[in-house]
């Protein structure tokens, strides 16, 4: 869902609420993690193709049946994994996909990523520790 809000509508909602108010208040941010995955995949045939997640949680289904992605023909993914609440902090990873066993398991410090084929298609399962 999106949502507009139009400059002069939030400007003049701002002085209102700054004019009929004898208090400032310091509005904490939102602790809740919210991560970008950016995936760029790269096919035997030399092809890119990219895509971008946004995932409100430190795990779950990162890539599923529906996305349509096809396991023999992804050859490699570059990923990137940014925090919002923090975009400084992100991690790069290259991941070359394992073809005989048809599933690949990236893990360190950070991230666990799993990949694996679902009736010739490519899905994948992320659990995020600490970026």
């Amino acid at each position: 869902m999106n949502y507009f809000i139009s400059f002069n509508m939030v400007e003049s909602y701002q002085e209102n609420l700054f004019n009929n108010s004898n208090y400032n208040y310091n509005i904490n941010e939102n602790e809740d993690k919210i991560f970008i995955f950016e995936l760029i995949f790269k096919n035997f045939n030399s092809k890119n193709k990219k895509l971008r997640l946004i995932k409100k949680s430190n795990n779950g289904k990162l890539l599923t049946y529906t996305d349509g992605f096809i396991y023999d023909t992804t050859k490699k993914i570059n990923i990137t994994i940014i925090d919002i609440n923090n975009p400084l902090n992100h991690i790069n990873i290259d991941c070359l996909l394992n073809q005989s066993s048809k599933y690949t398991l990236l893990l360190n410090n950070n991230i666990s990523i799993e990949f694996y084929e679902n009736k010739g298609i490519l899905e994948s399962n992320y659990n995020i520790i600490d970026i």
